[in-house]
Formats: structure tokens, sequence, C-alpha cells
């Protein structure tokens, strides 16, 4: 457990929000709406891969709790539909309402391809959405990458969702770097989180690592966590890591790699190894949420530096993407090696801190931060380049760069 390290009360200068489309425009952080009561009518419809998203991925959706024979309706190209049954979970009341959550998996799907498909109980269905599954081998696509929502989640992370969505709508991945929600045990944030996600979550997918707010304790993750989010259960396995926080998936030619950056540091770190150890991709992204090098004012997490560092260094991970700070940062050990980011998307800010005393004394240089933005990240992997651009919510380019590979060689070009 990380002890001192995570602090599960709300740390640092109050909360701020950024208002409209000017970030700079400071509100004080409004009380999140009710949801409604679920009905039998599918609701929170979210995507989520399995390890192979080229042949098969999940769906998951929440009803009220009384409706019977969840089921999902997949149409293939050649029009023919097939039924899909779904595993229901045990009965939850939250938000004054009790509900089910419901998983299906499609599988036996052809790679490249695109599918429409539905949720409901056989009467009561969801609207049609469409979703295109992983190529077999490396082919170009894009992702989009957020650090913590957790405030605002119905008013400026919604706007900024808004925003990445109409600028990306081919995206085919959406990470999230942890504290989704400020209260592991709302329901009413669960609610807008997946309200604002909807646009994106029915037909990219979702891949998220969990932070110290969407945990009850370091080793316990919301009770709304597994029953909403279907990741793969391809992780490490150990005691202290709670299921479905540690992942990874292979997406032509990216190896994604989730941590939980909350507990069990020692049994991650020698999964990690042997998972980037067998990467067969040309591509390796890692997310987490306590970062290794902190960008805000009297934050630090040597648990998690000296855990996971040197396994990501030694083996050159391309990327590294984080949050949990509340503010922008991005930087590297080595001119050619991994790049480091911290990323907020929602409207709680901190103020930066001394770059000397979070990056520098690790031995790091900050090349570029920010505080009081909202920001979020569009990375296109084309072949042997990976274009990073991070945006705010006017959609304007803050900070970019290009990995290129070219042989065994690596570099990292920063363009404007």
């Amino acid at each position: 457990m990380l002890g001192a390290m995570v602090n599960w009360t709300r740390p640092g200068r109050a909360a701020v929000a950024a208002a409209g489309l000017a970030a700079a425009v400071l509100v004080a952080a409004a009380p999140e709406p009710a949801r409604d009561e679920p009905l039998s009518k599918p609701d929170r419809i979210v995507l989520t891969p399995t390890p192979d998203p080229a042949s098969s991925l999940a769906v998951t959706w929440r009803t009220e709790a009384d409706g019977l024979g969840a089921q999902a309706e997949l149409r293939g190209p050649r029009g023919a539909a097939r039924q899909v049954p779904a595993e229901s979970s045990a009965r939850l009341v939250a938000g004054g309402y009790a509900a089910r959550s419901h998983t299906a998996v499609f599988d036996h799907l052809d790679p490249g391809t695109t599918y429409t498909y539905r949720v409901g109980d056989g009467t009561d269905w969801s609207d049609w959405s469409e979703f295109t599954t992983a190529t077999a081998s490396p082919e170009p696509f894009t992702f989009v990458y957020l650090g913590d929502a957790q405030r605002g989640l119905g008013q400026q992370w919604a706007q900024l969702v808004e925003q990445a969505a109409g600028d990306e709508p081919g995206a085919r991945v959406w990470l999230h770097a942890g504290d989704l929600v400020d209260d592991a045990d709302s329901d009413a944030q669960w609610g807008a989180w997946f309200d604002a996600a909807a646009p994106s979550a029915t037909s990219a997918l979702t891949i998220a690592a969990a932070g110290n707010h969407d945990h009850h304790d370091p080793a316990r993750v919301s009770r709304s966590w597994q029953p909403q989010l279907a990741f793969p259960d391809n992780g490490p396995g150990s005691d202290g890591v709670p299921a479905e926080t540690v992942y990874y998936v292979d997406y032509q030619g990216v190896r994604f790699v989730v941590l939980n950056s909350n507990t069990a540091l020692a049994a991650q770190a020698d999964w990690l190894d042997d998972v980037l150890t067998a990467n067969p991709q040309r591509w390796s992204v890692v997310v987490f949420h306590h970062p290794v090098f902190s960008t805000a004012g009297n934050r630090d997490n040597p648990e998690v530096r000296e855990a996971w560092l040197p396994i990501l260094e030694e083996h050159d991970v391309d990327l590294v993407l984080q949050g949990h700070d509340h503010t922008y940062g991005r930087g590297q050990i080595a001119e050619h090696g991994p790049v480091y980011v911290v990323s907020v998307s929602g409207s709680k800010m901190y103020d930066l801190g001394d770059p000397d005393d979070g990056w520098g004394r690790h031995g790091a240089e900050l090349q570029h931060s920010a505080q009081d933005l909202q920001t979020y990240q569009v990375v296109r992997v084309d072949g042997d380049t990976m274009r990073y651009e991070s945006r705010t919510l006017s959609g304007a380019v803050q900070d970019a760069f290009t990995i290129v590979k070219e042989g065994g060689a690596k570099r990292v070009v920063e363009e404007p």
C-alpha cells in the first residue's frame, strides 16, 4: 500500500472550475445533479475491450433491478442478427434506487469490421449503436487520453468530452488515467460520468485506470467499478489487487498496459516486467494514476517511482500517461526515452510545484507544463510514428511532439 503517499481527503488548495470556453475563468465547483431512477430501458452503456479486440469485446449497461432476460443483439455487415446473452450483477442499491448492471461479450467477430448492436431485455431496447473491431495487424488509428475527470462531471468535464468527441469522432480508444469520480460511492457522480462519456463510450473502447477517488480504500475499488466496467481479467491475480484494475490490451500495434497505483506495487512490478518483456507490438503505452514525477506542489509518490520507474526505463516504454496532480506536465529522463505525461480533464485544479523538486532531483526534466488548464490529448499511431497533441477546451494545441522509430532507433521530436 502507499501509506502516507495517498491522501484520502481532498488535498491541496480549494477546487476551481474552468467555465465556458475560457479555462482561466474560475468558479466554485457545483454539486453534481441527481441521476434519474434506473428504468427497464438501458442506460450507462459502455464498450470495453477483451485482450483481443480484433475478435471480441464487451458491452455493459444498467437497468432497474427487477428486469429479467438481459441480452444484446448484434448485426454484422451482412445484416444477419444474433442474440447474445448477458450476465447480470447482484442487485445494487445506490442513490436511493435499486439497479443491476449487465455485461454481454461479443465474440467470434471479424477483424476490421463494423457491427451494429443494441442492448435490452427483448422488449425494452437501447438505440442502435455501432463499433468497428480492431484490425488483425497494425493499422493507423487515433486514441484519446484524459487525466482526472473527478469534478464538474456534468458541466466542464462534459464540455471537454464533447469538444474531444467532435474533434476526433473516429478515435477508436479512450484512455482515462483515474479518478473518474470524486466520491467512489456516489451514484450521482457515476451517472454524470456515464452521461458525459456516452457519445464516445457506445462506439469506441473505454480503457481506464482506477484512481484513489475510485477506491473505498487502497485495496477496495468502488462497488460501481466492476459491474459497470468490464475490463480484461489478465492481470497479476495477486492478493490486494482489485480485479479488472490491472490488465493489458493489444490494439493495432500498441500494447496498452493499465496499472493500479493505489496498492500492491511490487506484485504489479513483476507482472509489468513480464508483460513488457513479452510485448510483440511495436509500441507500448502504460497508464496509471499517481505520477512517478509530480507536477503539483508538495506532492510526491516515491513508492510508485521506486517500484515502476526502472522497469519503464529498461523497456523504453513510449508513453507513460498519468493523472492525480490536477496540472499539466510532460518530460523525460533520457532525450529519446519514455515520455511521462500528467494531465487533468475535469474542473479541479492545483498549483504547479517546483520542477527541480518534482522532476529534477529524480533525474528527469520537465519540458512543458501548465496549470488551471483542462486538456484532452489526441494520439495518432501510424506505422513508425506516434503523434501526440494536448488540446484545450477550445481545441487549440498547447503541447505537441512526435515519436519516430527507424529500425532499432527511436527519437522524440518536439513540434509546434
